[in-house]
Formats: structure tokens, C-alpha cells, sequence
């Protein structure tokens, strides 16, 4: 039994060796190209290769463009992110002038002018933070809590104010047009 597995085996490769050499034959048969139809198959085959170089191009281009803007954004967030930290050391400080000028008791002449400049200092200060694009949030009594630029700090039951209702301020917010930098904490009504 295993003689008769060895012919059909060798048959096997035999008919195998014979359709390479028919392959091979009809690719000679393929290669003679007249000289118009070889160019016009080097163009054919050029055209291709630049429709990949195109493509290729084209891609590297916008993995640059996103690069660019990739870069240009996390630029202009590390700028934001260090004004933010400078920002909010001249919040505290603006924080307490604010608080100054809340509690002003009442003077004498001379030192009613020292009160003044104090909250000339204060308007100074608030009015060149308004000319960068920085406000103060509104936060006034009676004004609706907005979580997006408010910060609830304490919630008091209250038959004063509805509830949802801002009661006090505890802390000033400030924002950009597009931003909050710091939100204003606040007391609310229960």
C-alpha cells in the first residue's frame, strides 16, 4: 500500500513543476510589450506611485497641522495655568481689601480720607483686572445659585430668601468671557 502513495505523491510534483513552467511561460508571453504599451504601462505604474506619494504627503501634513495645533494649545493652557496661580495670589489680596471695604466704621474727617483712599485702592485694582477681560461674578443677595460660577460653602435655612437663593458672599469669583478662574463662595438659601 505505502508503494502506491509514492507514485501519486511524485505525480503530484510533476504536475506541479509543469504549471510553473506554463506560469513562467505566460509571464515571458506577458513581458513582450510593444514600446507604446510599455510606456503606457510605466505610466500606469507612475501614476500610481504619485497617487501614493500624494496620499503619503497629504497625511504627513495633517499630522503636522495637528501637531501645530496640538502644541499651540497645550502652550496656550500652560500660559492660562500660570496666570491662574499668579492670578489667585492677587485674588487673596484683592480678597481682603474687599473685606475692608465692607466693614469701614465711621471717622472723623482725616480719617474718612484714609477710608477713601483704601477703596480708591480697591476700585483701582478692580478696574485693571476689568481691563485684562477679568470680572467679578455676580453674587449679589437674592441672586439665583449657579453651580457653574458659584460655590455653596454653607446652606441656611432662611425665611428671608427663596430657597436656591444666594444669602451672602463668603468669597469673590472671578471670570473671563470664556472661563471662571475662581468661583465665588457663597451661602444659600435652604
Amino acid at each position: 500500500m505505502e508503494d502506491e502513495k509514492e507514485p501519486i505523491e511524485a505525480d503530484v510534483e510533476d504536475v506541479v513543476e509543469e504549471e510553473t513552467v506554463v506560469e513562467e511561460a505566460e509571464v515571458e508571453e506577458e513581458v513582450e510589450l510593444t514600446p507604446e504599451q510599455q510606456l503606457e504601462a510605466d505610466l500606469a505604474e507612475a501614476r500610481q506611485e504619485a497617487a501614493e506619494n500624494k496620499d503619503g504627503w497629504q497625511r504627513t501634513l495633517a499630522e503636522f497641522q495637528n501637531y501645530k495645533r496640538r502644541t499651540a494649545n497645550d502652550l496656550s493652557n500652560a500660559r492660562k495655568t500660570a496666570g491662574d496661580k499668579l492670578l489667585n495670589l492677587y485674588f487673596e489680596v484683592l480678597d481682603d481689601l474687599h473685606f475692608a471695604t465692607l466693614n469701614v466704621p465711621d471717622f472723623d474727617e482725616k480719617e474718612a480720607k484714609w477710608a477713601k483712599g483704601v477703596l480708591g485702592v480697591f476700585d483701582k485694582a478692580v478696574r485693571k483686572l476689568e481691563a485684562q477681560g477679568i470680572s467679578l461674578i455676580d453674587a449679589a443677595p437674592g441672586t439665583e445659585f449657579d453651580p457653574l460660577v458659584h460655590e455653596a460653602l454653607v446652606q441656611t435655612p432662611t425665611e428671608d430668601f427663596e430657597e436656591g437663593q444666594i444669602m451672602n458672599v463668603i468669597r469673590p469669583g472671578y471670570r473671563t468671557e470664556d472661563r471662571v478662574i475662581r468661583p465665588t463662595q457663597v451661602q444659600v438659601a435652604a
